[in-house]
């Protein structure tokens, strides 16, 4: 296909130090909507390439794209398996977004609206290759303008505000920001899959903003629910919306997905519970993100997160919109068996309705990096307190739990 061939060349070309233009075209209007992948990888122009490098010189976007492209996380996952999906144009492109970032974008609402300054990131959370492209995505909108950059993270809760701002703007020290976060009990996910996007921002004194709520409050709406939660807690909580139909769909199909067939009364309320739970995860990252935003200095900011807070945007992004009447844009990763063509074995790419881009990857390798048995047990027994759920917001200040 052209684009198993365009990949080709353009990996060859990066090889050999050889700067080139990109040009990928789209479909016309007056072709019929194609009716599977393979047809709209034939729809998709090959790459054009100009002969010089002094074309753009030596320091161009397409070098740095691959210098990133040629450092994969490890040898068992290959940037060849990867690419990227722009569901607005309908075209594939490499998995490079330093190229396309800033036009997408541009292109990404009508005339009227303002151009995102909220990306989501989405991520499997032990996939190399995702956390990979969620790097690359942060240095192309770094690299945008001089507005200043942030990135948010549900790895880390809102109240450990200052233990990421010692790590970014202090002694840099991952000992002690495990240590400072409880990362163990607080995350449980190896650091190791971050290392590289925290020393990133460490090193380019990028804001790291903890987004997430702490995991024992949304233990105790999953336990009791809101209704069964004090009256002194849920003062503290974000304004939620329960009323999202797609949100509750996606929700109860991923349930059942994984097994959970809720029946009778008792079931219905179990899940019922669990769904007020996950809003209320979704809720109080859109609102940490918002709260920042607001701010008088605040320029962009990236969003790492687990995909199913992205997809279909009814998660966070969604809910961030409703605070701030801003809109966002969206990186969806989806991990698919790869085609001996080496394109995504699929029958048709996502569109719209998901996400500004699809980032196809190659299936997880090893999944064996499992949350530590210390988050397990951590989140057992769900104790929290008014003190510490109101550190880092409007009602309490922020210091180091």
């Amino acid at each position: 296909s052209r684009l198993a061939r365009a990949k080709q060349d353009f990996h060859s070309m990066a090889q050999s130090t050889i700067t080139v233009v990109l040009t990928w075209t789209t479909v016309t209007s007056a072709m019929q909507p194609p009716t599977s992948l393979f047809s709209r990888r034939e729809t998709v122009a090959s790459v054009v390439t100009a002969s010089t490098a002094a074309t753009i010189g030596s320091n161009s976007l397409v070098a740095q794209a691959a210098d990133g492209i040629f450092d994969p996380p490890s040898s068992s996952y290959s940037p060849e398996r990867m690419a990227l999906f722009d569901t607005r144009t309908e075209s594939f492109m490499p998995p490079a977004p330093q190229l396309y970032i800033a036009n997408a974008l541009a292109d990404s609402t009508d005339k009227n609206s303002a151009v995102p300054r909220v990306l989501f990131a989405g991520e499997t959370h032990t996939h190399p290759l995702h956390h990979y492209m969620q790097l690359e995505l942060i240095k192309a909108v770094n690299a945008l303008d001089d507005a200043p950059l942030a990135i948010g993270l549900e790895m880390f809760h809102r109240q450990h505000q200052r233990a990421l701002d010692a790590f970014v703007f202090g002694d840099g020290s991952f000992a002690a920001l495990k240590q400072r976060t409880r990362w163990q009990s607080s995350w449980g996910y190896d650091m190791s899959l971050y290392a590289k996007i925290l020393s990133f921002a460490r090193r380019n004194k990028i804001r790291l903003v903890g987004l997430n709520v702490p995991y024992d409050l949304v233990k105790i709406v999953s336990t009791y629910g809101l209704a069964g939660t004090p009256a002194e807690l849920r003062a503290l909580m974000p304004d939620m919306d329960l009323g999202q139909q797609p949100h509750f769909d996606r929700f109860v199909s991923a349930m059942r997905g994984a097994g959970h067939n809720p029946s009778g009364p008792d079931g219905v309320a179990a899940l019922m519970r669990s769904y007020e739970a996950m809003t209320l995860w979704d809720e109080y990252m859109a609102e940490s993100i918002a709260g920042y935003m607001q701010k008088p200095r605040a320029g962009r900011m990236v969003v790492l997160v687990g995909s199913s807070h992205v997809a279909g945007r009814c998660g966070v992004p969604d809910r961030f919109t409703r605070r701030s009447e801003e809109p966002t844009f969206s990186v969806l990763p989806c991990s698919v068996p790869w085609g001996r063509n080496g394109t995504p074995n699929i029958d048709e790419p996502l569109g719209t309705s998901e996400a500004e881009w699809i980032l196809y990857t190659q299936e997880q390798i090893d999944s064996s990096s499992s949350r530590s048995s210390s988050f397990a047990s951590a989140a057992a027994e769900p104790k929290i307190s008014t003190q510490a759920l109101g550190i880092g917001t409007p009602l309490a200040p922020v210091y180091q739990i």
